[in-house]
């Protein structure tokens, strides 16, 4: 079934007398729709184009957000399982040695030439015998003022969330400044486990 100015050609042809002429016009206007046709199915339109790169660009902006959170709660991770190692390894320490010394000073090389604390992919030679810890973002993981009072475990974090994040896993710490995280263990204190947890 012929429709439109095709179907209106057709029906004036079967009526005109000069069939020729009305042949000639038909083709003229058949080339041309085929022509408008093709010329349709071959491109893509500049509105097309644009909506496409929208939609892909919130689909790779979602992608990055995704990524970013789940790659800092896996750091986020990998820190409290470090400090919590640390924590135990500084429990060990603290149950052969009586006094804390100021020779040998506790460090993270003591503990791990002592076997209290495991080697890992975070820790560095540093060129004089010393061995440091590095939390994930790349910072120096430090125990400080080994007393008779305690040890003070530190690190600097990339910002107050993951901050906040640590003293909700350690709620002993103290409050962040300049995004240094400090825990304080106090002598004969509560333990944490290795998630952060007081046991």
């Amino acid at each position: 079934m012929l429709t439109g100015k095709l179907g209106m050609l057709v029906l004036v042809k079967t009526e005109s007398t000069d069939s020729r002429s009305v042949d000639h016009f038909i083709k003229g206007i058949v080339a041309m729709e085929s022509f408008r046709l093709l010329r349709w199915q071959k491109g893509v339109s500049l509105l097309e184009v644009l909506l496409s790169l929208v939609v892909i660009s919130i689909i790779l902006l979602i992608a990055t957000q995704y990524f970013s959170v789940v790659n800092r709660n896996e750091k986020m991770n990998i820190l409290r399982q470090q400090i919590g190692s640390l924590i135990s390894a500084i429990e060990s320490w603290r149950s052969e040695h009586s006094v804390y010394e100021a020779t040998p000073r506790l460090s993270i090389s003591t503990l791990l030439n002592e076997g209290f604390l495991a080697k890992s992919s975070f820790m560095k030679n540093t060129g004089t015998q010393e061995t440091i810890l590095n939390n994930p973002w790349g910072h120096q993981i430090v125990i400080e003022r080994v007393t008779d009072v305690g040890i003070e475990i530190s690190t600097e974090l990339p910002g107050g969330s993951e901050c906040r994040s640590l003293r909700n896993s350690y709620p002993d710490a103290e409050v962040c400044y300049s995004g240094i995280f400090r825990l304080h263990l106090p002598e004969g204190g509560a333990s944490y486990s290795v998630l952060g947890k007081r046991t």
